[in-house]
Protein backbone atom coordinates (compact mmCIF):
# COMPACT_ATOMS: atom_id res chain seq x y z
CA UNK A 1 0.00 0.00 0.00
CA UNK A 2 2.61 2.28 1.14
CA UNK A 3 4.70 1.45 -2.40
CA UNK A 4 1.77 2.77 -4.22
CA UNK A 5 1.38 6.07 -2.80
CA UNK A 6 4.68 6.80 -3.33
CA UNK A 7 4.55 6.19 -6.80
CA UNK A 8 1.69 8.62 -6.88
CA UNK A 9 3.35 11.23 -5.13
CA UNK A 10 1.49 11.51 -2.07
CA UNK A 11 3.18 12.31 1.44
CA UNK A 12 2.71 9.40 4.11
CA UNK A 13 4.59 11.16 6.48
CA UNK A 14 1.73 14.14 7.87
CA UNK A 15 0.92 17.47 7.82
CA UNK A 16 3.98 20.04 8.11
CA UNK A 17 4.15 23.13 10.62
CA UNK A 18 3.68 25.42 7.72
CA UNK A 19 0.70 23.87 6.80
CA UNK A 20 -1.29 23.41 10.21
CA UNK A 21 -0.43 27.33 10.63
CA UNK A 22 -2.23 28.16 7.08
CA UNK A 23 -4.86 26.05 8.81
CA UNK A 24 -5.13 28.00 11.82
CA UNK A 25 -4.97 31.40 10.23
CA UNK A 26 -7.56 30.55 7.99
CA UNK A 27 -10.24 29.59 11.17
CA UNK A 28 -8.72 32.74 12.67
CA UNK A 29 -10.02 34.97 9.67
CA UNK A 30 -13.52 33.38 8.94
CA UNK A 31 -14.20 33.13 13.17
CA UNK A 32 -13.08 36.98 13.29
CA UNK A 33 -15.53 38.07 10.42
CA UNK A 34 -18.30 35.30 11.64
CA UNK A 35 -18.46 36.08 15.12
CA UNK A 36 -19.59 40.12 14.88
CA UNK A 37 -21.97 39.45 12.62
CA UNK A 38 -23.48 36.60 14.89
CA UNK A 39 -23.50 38.98 17.71
CA UNK A 40 -25.47 41.58 15.73
CA UNK A 41 -27.63 39.01 14.52
CA UNK A 42 -28.27 37.48 18.06
CA UNK A 43 -29.27 41.51 19.29
CA UNK A 44 -31.60 42.32 16.55
CA UNK A 45 -33.36 38.65 17.55
CA UNK A 46 -33.52 40.11 21.01
CA UNK A 47 -35.36 43.46 19.98
CA UNK A 48 -38.27 41.21 18.99
CA UNK A 49 -38.81 40.97 22.67
CA UNK A 50 -39.31 44.67 22.93
CA UNK A 51 -41.60 44.81 20.10
CA UNK A 52 -43.83 41.94 21.03
CA UNK A 53 -44.16 43.56 24.66
CA UNK A 54 -44.64 46.75 23.79
CA UNK A 55 -47.65 45.98 21.25
CA UNK A 56 -49.11 43.46 24.19
CA UNK A 57 -49.32 46.86 26.48
CA UNK A 58 -50.46 48.78 23.47
CA UNK A 59 -53.25 46.44 22.92
CA UNK A 60 -53.91 45.97 26.39
CA UNK A 61 -54.28 49.71 26.63
CA UNK A 62 -56.65 49.88 23.68
CA UNK A 63 -59.13 47.31 25.65
CA UNK A 64 -58.40 48.90 29.13
CA UNK A 65 -59.48 52.54 27.58
CA UNK A 66 -62.67 51.04 25.95
CA UNK A 67 -64.29 49.60 29.45
CA UNK A 68 -62.81 52.53 31.91
CA UNK A 69 -62.60 55.80 29.39
CA UNK A 70 -58.85 55.91 30.86
CA UNK A 71 -55.88 54.39 30.33
CA UNK A 72 -53.42 52.52 33.26
CA UNK A 73 -50.42 52.47 34.24
CA UNK A 74 -50.62 48.74 36.10
CA UNK A 75 -48.89 47.29 33.11
CA UNK A 76 -48.70 44.23 35.44
CA UNK A 77 -52.21 43.32 35.76
CA UNK A 78 -53.18 44.70 32.20
CA UNK A 79 -50.68 43.32 30.13
CA UNK A 80 -49.87 39.35 31.16
CA UNK A 81 -46.94 37.91 33.16
CA UNK A 82 -43.87 38.37 32.96
CA UNK A 83 -42.83 35.05 31.29
CA UNK A 84 -40.61 34.99 28.49
CA UNK A 85 -38.96 38.58 29.09
CA UNK A 86 -35.26 38.10 29.25
CA UNK A 87 -33.53 41.30 27.81
CA UNK A 88 -36.21 44.06 28.71
CA UNK A 89 -37.77 45.63 31.31
CA UNK A 90 -41.11 47.02 30.49
CA UNK A 91 -43.95 49.63 31.23
CA UNK A 92 -44.12 53.30 32.40
CA UNK A 93 -41.36 55.73 34.97
CA UNK A 94 -44.63 56.45 37.37
CA UNK A 95 -47.61 55.59 38.05
CA UNK A 96 -48.87 59.32 36.94
CA UNK A 97 -51.80 61.81 37.20
CA UNK A 98 -54.79 62.86 35.41
CA UNK A 99 -56.22 59.22 33.95
CA UNK A 100 -59.93 57.93 35.33
CA UNK A 101 -62.91 59.01 33.68
CA UNK A 102 -62.46 62.51 34.53
CA UNK A 103 -59.29 63.02 34.06
CA UNK A 104 -57.88 63.81 37.48
CA UNK A 105 -57.17 60.63 39.55
CA UNK A 106 -54.07 58.74 39.73
CA UNK A 107 -53.34 56.37 36.78
CA UNK A 108 -52.35 53.48 39.09
CA UNK A 109 -56.02 52.35 38.90
CA UNK A 110 -57.33 48.87 37.52
CA UNK A 111 -61.11 50.66 38.10
CA UNK A 112 -62.58 53.96 39.04
CA UNK A 113 -66.06 54.53 41.50
CA UNK A 114 -68.65 55.87 39.03
CA UNK A 115 -69.51 59.81 39.16
CA UNK A 116 -66.94 60.35 41.84
CA UNK A 117 -63.70 59.55 39.70
CA UNK A 118 -61.99 57.91 42.40
CA UNK A 119 -60.04 54.65 42.53
CA UNK A 120 -61.79 51.79 43.25
CA UNK A 121 -58.94 48.89 42.54
CA UNK A 122 -55.42 50.60 42.41
CA UNK A 123 -52.53 48.97 41.41
CA UNK A 124 -50.32 46.38 43.35
CA UNK A 125 -47.10 47.71 44.63
CA UNK A 126 -44.26 47.64 41.61
CA UNK A 127 -47.09 46.79 39.08
CA UNK A 128 -45.64 49.74 36.32
CA UNK A 129 -43.26 47.54 34.84
CA UNK A 130 -41.66 44.33 33.92
CA UNK A 131 -40.06 42.27 35.25
CA UNK A 132 -37.43 43.29 38.35
CA UNK A 133 -35.93 40.95 37.43
CA UNK A 134 -34.34 41.27 33.37
CA UNK A 135 -31.82 39.16 32.76
CA UNK A 136 -29.07 41.14 31.19
CA UNK A 137 -28.94 44.00 32.79
CA UNK A 138 -32.14 45.96 31.81
CA UNK A 139 -31.37 49.11 34.34
CA UNK A 140 -34.75 51.29 35.20
CA UNK A 141 -37.18 52.10 33.18
CA UNK A 142 -37.01 55.65 34.15
CA UNK A 143 -34.28 56.35 31.78
CA UNK A 144 -35.68 55.58 29.09
CA UNK A 145 -36.61 58.70 27.52
CA UNK A 146 -35.54 61.93 29.80
CA UNK A 147 -38.23 62.54 32.38
CA UNK A 148 -39.37 59.21 32.24
CA UNK A 149 -42.22 57.33 30.47
CA UNK A 150 -45.99 59.48 30.28
CA UNK A 151 -49.06 58.17 30.54
CA UNK A 152 -53.10 60.65 31.36
CA UNK A 153 -56.93 60.01 30.39
CA UNK A 154 -56.09 60.04 26.89
CA UNK A 155 -52.59 59.63 26.06
CA UNK A 156 -49.71 57.39 26.79
CA UNK A 157 -45.83 56.00 25.61
CA UNK A 158 -44.51 53.08 27.52
CA UNK A 159 -40.88 52.39 27.43
CA UNK A 160 -39.02 48.99 26.96
CA UNK A 161 -35.30 48.91 27.68
CA UNK A 162 -32.66 46.50 27.99
CA UNK A 163 -29.05 45.28 27.35
CA UNK A 164 -29.01 43.21 24.41
CA UNK A 165 -25.34 43.19 23.70
CA UNK A 166 -24.05 46.53 22.59
CA UNK A 167 -22.47 49.09 25.19
CA UNK A 168 -25.58 51.33 25.86
CA UNK A 169 -29.16 50.04 26.56
CA UNK A 170 -31.48 49.61 23.85
CA UNK A 171 -34.57 51.59 24.33
CA UNK A 172 -38.03 51.61 22.47
CA UNK A 173 -41.04 53.62 22.94
CA UNK A 174 -44.62 53.10 22.02
CA UNK A 175 -47.57 55.71 22.40
CA UNK A 176 -51.92 54.96 22.00
CA UNK A 177 -51.05 55.99 18.23
CA UNK A 178 -49.22 52.46 18.39
CA UNK A 179 -45.98 54.70 16.98
CA UNK A 180 -43.28 52.69 17.69
CA UNK A 181 -39.82 53.76 17.78
CA UNK A 182 -36.31 52.98 19.02
CA UNK A 183 -35.03 55.46 20.97
CA UNK A 184 -31.64 54.58 22.27
CA UNK A 185 -30.17 51.51 19.66
CA UNK A 186 -27.90 50.03 21.63
CA UNK A 187 -26.43 47.40 19.04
Amino acid sequence: MNKFKLKLGIDTTGFTLVELMVVVAIIGILSAIAVPQYSKYQARARQSEAKIALSAVYTAEQAFTVENSSFTSCVVDIAGSTLGQRYYRYGFAAAGGGCGPGGTTACNCLSWNAGTNLCATPCGAGNIFVPANAKVGAGAIAAVVPGGTAISQSTFTAGAQGNIGGAANDAWLIDQTRNMRNTVIGL
